[in-house]
């Protein structure tokens, strides 16, 4: 009788799960219905890149069935649930855009996500990954080092 393969399947969103970046998703978005506040984004850019990505995700309403997923990653997630794993959506998009598109593919057990104290990207998705899984503990599908 062979050991099943417990570990936790972390899954990227932008350029992994979706063939596209929910930061530009959003910023298109709020551009394209706020011409005369083209300048906005810039301001907010200077509080730090939680708050451009915060202040997009509440000034837009992106229609999450229509991103483009890839299907791949899709089959991988559903292969690893039908083998019991548990699947965490990890990304550096806000929480608020994170948790749409959790609701709308109803396939991860947590979302880890930017918030308004923290851009989880890079180092700060790995450690936190680390913090809830310990160093080996996880697998991460992703499309960045």
């Amino acid at each position: 009788m062979s050991e099943v393969d417990l570990t936790p399947l972390c899954i990227d969103l932008d350029g992994t799960l979706l063939r596209s970046d929910l930061l530009l998703e959003t910023g298109v978005a709020f551009l394209r219905e706020n011409p005369l506040r083209a300048a906005k984004p810039l301001l907010w850019l200077r509080q730090g890149k939680q708050t451009l990505k915060q202040e997009l995700a509440q000034a837009t309403n992106i229609d999450v069935s229509v991103l483009p997923y890839d299907q791949a990653v899709i089959d991988l997630i559903n292969v690893a649930r039908s083998e019991g794993r548990k699947v965490v959506l990890a990304t550096a998009s806000h929480q608020i855009l994170a948790d749409k598109v959790a609701a709308h593919l109803n396939l991860f057990d947590a979302v880890l996500a930017t918030d308004a104290s923290r851009n989880l990207s890079a180092h700060r998705k790995r450690d936190l990954l680390v913090e809830h899984f310990g160093p080996v503990a996880f697998v991460i599908a992703g499309y960045s080092r």
